[in-house]
């Protein structure tokens, strides 16, 4: 019995997940997913590869980044992680103004593209959680309506969140002292853990 290569490196690797792709579920080698033309097939995008935004995927992300991004502070000697990551508009890493290593995180992360891919697909995922969270109770209750006019009566109750200008919960990239990632959503008075 021959194996393909692809299942070669999913029995060799620790970093094996299930995830929910395009193509379904699949296990996933998330140490080979973010290098760089990992999602590629005959040259072009797999589609199929592309991961959901679910719980679940942002789960098992969040445990593979508290796994993977000790190893890798370490191997570019920058003694702590900062206490929170998040990502602009235009996807660019912020970091907080007092964290001292900055400049040495910004200089590993273009020296290691995957972990930055690992950690702007995390909140990229995330995000759309965090949305989907939000808009959960109008699904539950016009899930429950009965007439035309409950629905009416809810679309209007619920309509700060089906405008242009709405607001989702923020979403930050939250690191304990030993480099253990919690994805957290919401104000920033008020985060608490997405998963």
């Amino acid at each position: 019995m021959n194996l393909s290569q692809e299942s070669k490196t999913l029995a060799s690797s620790k970093a094996v997940y299930p995830m929910e792709t395009a193509d379904g579920p699949r296990d996933v080698d998330l140490d080979s997913y973010f290098k760089p033309g990992a999602h590629l097939k005959n040259g072009l995008l797999d589609p199929g590869a592309l991961l959901l935004p679910n719980a679940a995927n942002v789960a098992a992300l969040q445990q593979h980044i508290s796994q993977r991004f000790p190893e890798f502070l370490g191997r570019h000697d920058i003694p702590e992680a900062p206490a929170t990551i998040r990502f602009d508009q235009q996807g660019q890493l912020v970091l907080p103004q007092d964290y001292p290593y900055a400049g040495q995180l910004q200089q590993a992360l273009k020296d290691e593209p995957e972990m930055q891919r690992m950690l702007s697909t995390v909140n990229g995922l995330s995000s759309h959680v965090a949305a989907l969270k939000s808009l959960q109770p109008m699904h539950d209750a016009l899930d429950q309506a009965g007439s035309d006019a409950e629905v009416k009566s809810i679309l209007e109750r619920f309509s700060h969140l089906l405008g242009d200008n709405v607001q989702y919960p923020e979403v930050s990239l939250a690191f304990n002292a030993d480099g253990k990632l919690t994805v957290q959503a919401g104000s920033q008075a008020g985060s608490r853990a997405l998963v």
